[in-house]
């Protein structure tokens, strides 16, 4: 799978498992659309190149298993909300990013050492 084109629907959020799709080159979404979830600092990058957000995904994916993200080196300029949903979080790798607010809702992540 090169491309894949999801215009024209209502989705919400893109599921993890999308991340496994390594070959995938171009993602083709509507502009406006209804994707929250990853955030549009990453949608933004998938009309020239896929990779970027196809790994982020891997990393979301592995986090639900080990309980640790690594979301290092990513364009992101604030927490993705994704990040806020995994609460069993242990650790949190955000160096190399574009982050200009941490929110309150940091506070939800209690098992971060």
């Amino acid at each position: 799978l090169e491309v894949l084109n999801i215009s024209r629907n209502h989705l919400t959020r893109l599921p993890y498992g999308l991340g496994f799709c390594t070959a995938l080159k171009h993602l083709v979404i509507d502009e406006p659309h209804t994707v929250i979830i990853p955030c549009d600092d990453l949608l933004r990058t998938c009309g020239q190149d896929a990779t970027i957000l196809t790994r982020y995904l891997r990393q979301f994916h592995q986090a639900c298993i080990d309980n640790k993200l690594e979301l290092n080196g990513f364009i992101v300029n604030m927490m993705p909300k994704e990040v806020f949903e995994l609460t069993s979080l242990t650790a949190l790798h955000m160096s190399g990013n574009s982050l200009k607010v941490v929110g309150a809702e940091i506070e939800a992540l209690q098992h971060l050492t």
